[in-house]
């Protein structure tokens, strides 16, 4: 029995909420990263604003 799915598992880990929530947990394990955080404060509603964050 073949339970293989071929087409599915690339679709749904290319989600853009799975690639978000992929990105907050990748950053909680290092907070370091500048260009993840860039790509989720807005995200996680840390209420920073772009001109503060690129000062």
């Amino acid at each position: 029995m073949n339970l293989t799915s071929r087409e599915i598992d690339c679709k749904f880990f290319n989600h853009f909420v799975v690639r978000d929530v992929l990105n907050i947990i990748k950053f909680s394990y290092n907070m370091d990263d500048i260009d993840l955080f860039s790509e989720i404060y807005y995200k996680i509603k840390g209420y920073i604003s772009k001109n503060i964050f690129y000062f």
